[in-house]
C-alpha cells in the first residue's frame, strides 16, 4: 500500500504527493500522549490451582483515554516467583 503515513516520533512534517508536474501537500502533526496507568486483565482477583496458568494482558491508558495493548512491551514481574511466576519470554509475556 502506498500513501500510508506512519507516525514515529512527535513533530511536524509536510507530506507531498506528486504526479507529473502537479503536487499536493498536507501538514501533519504527531503528538505523544502520556501513559497515565496500566490495567492488568483479567481485572478480577485470580485464583489458581497448583500448576494452572492464566494469560494476562497489560492495557495502557493514555491521558486522552486511548487504550493500547502493552502486553508484549511490558516488563512483567511477581513479588514472589516461588508462589506465582510470570513470563517475559517473547510471545509468552504476561
Amino acid at each position: 500500500m502506498t500513501g500510508l503515513a506512519t507516525a514515529h516520533t512527535p513533530g511536524d512534517v509536510t507530506i507531498t504527493a506528486k504526479l507529473g508536474d502537479v503536487t499536493g501537500e498536507a501538514k501533519v502533526s504527531v503528538t505523544a500522549y502520556e501513559l497515565v496507568s496500566i490495567r492488568i486483565e483479567p481485572a478480577v482477583d485470580i485464583v489458581l490451582e497448583l500448576g494452572d496458568e492464566q494469560p494476562l494482558r497489560a492495557i495502557g491508558v493514555y491521558e486522552n483515554q486511548d487504550e493500547v495493548d502493552l502486553t508484549a512491551n511490558a516488563q512483567w514481574s511477581s513479588n514472589n516467583d516461588g508462589v506465582v511466576s510470570v513470563s517475559n519470554a517473547s510471545g509468552q509475556q504476561g
